[in-house]
């Protein structure tokens, strides 16, 4: 699947008074990829850091749960992989 974000890693600085700005950046090319602001902002700039990762890790993983799709279980996991990664991805 062509990727349609700006590709990861992604990494992040926490930021300081006033705003607790947080800022997410590309580690190739450096550019900005989000601003978070509050006190929770470093913590929603990691997990959206890690966002390329995750994606990566749960194509992966589905790609996986095909191969293995025999029983209800295997299925329904499946299922909740694909919607977030529809999320995820679909505009």
């Amino acid at each position: 699947m062509k990727t349609k974000h700006t590709p990861g890693p992604w990494a992040f600085r926490e930021g300081a008074e006033p705003h607790h700005q947080a800022l997410v950046y590309s580690e190739e090319s450096g550019h900005d990829v989000a601003v978070t602001y509050h006190d929770e902002g470093a913590t929603n700039a990691r997990l959206i850091a890690a966002a390329p990762e995750l994606l990566d890790a749960l194509q992966s993983i589905t790609e996986t749960l095909h191969q293995m799709k025999r029983d209800n279980t295997v299925s329904g996991m499946l299922y909740v992989a694909e919607l977030a990664i529809q999320k995820a991805t679909q505009p």
